[in-house]
């Protein structure tokens, strides 16, 4: 349950719709009023800001959908270009985590330069897989990274993915 209410974050924060960012309307903590909210934080995906609010850390872009559409999301905001830090609301929609994870860009610590393409040591193959409908879907074992992606890509296509996903 969340406690945070759009009043109180109303109080806070002001946002800018243009520039996608939040900034403090009073001083608190150490910041200035005015100043940019939040700090930068990289999960395995992507780089988000996040901004302490009474003591719990929140993502900027579910506190600029709240502000926004009133409510807080009922799923996971995805930001349609990919780009978490760009967080105006036309590039912000309420979805699953299904469709969310079609949007999503490459593991930052990607060995193999394709999205779905991991070095199976047991078989000394390329493996490609991909998620869908709730579970890994195996694609094959194949000799090089470039047969692997072409199955990867071709499964992102029956699947449904954004043309994005996987992208740098």
């Amino acid at each position: 349950m969340i406690d945070l209410t759009r009043e109180r974050v109303f109080e806070l924060l002001s946002y800018d719709s243009k520039k996608g960012i939040l900034t403090w309307l009073c001083s608190r903590g150490g910041v200035k009023k005015g100043s940019l909210a939040g700090q930068l934080h990289i999960d395995k995906r992507n780089k988000y800001t996040r901004i302490k609010v009474d003591g719990k850390k929140y993502f900027a872009h579910r506190l600029i959908w709240l502000l926004v559409k009133g409510d807080w999301p009922d799923g996971q905001i995805d930001h349609i270009d990919g780009d978490g830090l760009n967080n105006r609301i036309e590039n912000l929609r309420d979805v699953c985590q299904s469709e969310n994870l079609k949007n999503s860009r490459a593991h930052l610590n990607n060995t193999s330069g394709e999205t779905g393409v991991f070095w199976s040591k047991r078989w000394k193959k390329w493996r490609a897989q991909i998620r869908a409908d709730g579970r890994a879907n195996h694609l094959g074992y194949f000799q090089s990274v470039k047969e692997a992606a072409d199955a990867y890509k071709n499964a992102k296509v029956y699947y449904g993915y954004s043309d994005r996903h996987g992208c740098e």
